[in-house]
């Protein structure tokens, strides 16, 4: 986002406003946009190293007398 707006303000003669009406709504747009998967890739990481309340269970594996 930042190369996008400083491309902007240095390339383009934009007025505060106009620049606005541009990066204002893309950054909605891209907040939006990845809060799902960002939010996915953290809860993935949680589980695979069983943070959280997660378990720490792999297929093929025989969990610890001490981990039951």
């Amino acid at each position: 986002m930042a190369p996008l707006i400083i491309a902007l303000v240095r390339d383009a003669d934009l007025s505060v406003p106009a620049l606005m009406a541009i990066v204002l709504p893309l950054a909605m747009t891209l907040m939006i946009g990845l809060l799902q998967p960002a939010k996915g890739a953290i809860i993935a990481l949680q589980w695979w190293f069983g943070m959280h309340g997660f378990r720490k269970e792999r297929p093929g594996t025989v969990p610890d007398e001490a981990e039951s």
